[in-house]
């Protein structure tokens, strides 16, 4: 499996949000997702992570699309998706979080 240490310095990522504001301003920032789309997600004994994909609606807004992969042989990051899907988190703009070093507005 490939490295999974996902931390990610503060500076790192206000440089990276900013970087996507300024090229997308008009798409979300951000998506709120509960904590029981992870965990009925990750609930799957199979489920050793999950995958999000980019994706884009009929009037070109943007959207998170969340599954469960399976357990595997990583080596070259070919893990199979499984059936169980999420999607329509909540987007900011609209539901956004207070002004914060990722999100300023």
């Amino acid at each position: 499996m490939p490295n999974t240490n996902h931390s990610c310095p503060e500076e790192e990522a206000i440089v990276l949000t900013k970087n996507y504001r300024e090229k997308y301003p008009d798409q979300s920032r951000c998506e709120f997702f509960s904590r029981d789309a992870f965990e009925d997600l990750l609930a799957n004994p199979e489920v050793i992570g999950i995958r999000i994909y980019y994706g884009l609606d009929d009037a070109g807004k943007q959207h998170l699309v969340m599954v469960g992969v399976e357990e595997c042989e990583c080596r070259e990051g070919n893990c199979d998706d499984l059936s169980k899907i999420k999607q329509g988190g909540l987007s900011c703009p609209s539901f956004c979080p207070k002004a914060n070093p990722l999100n300023p507005q």
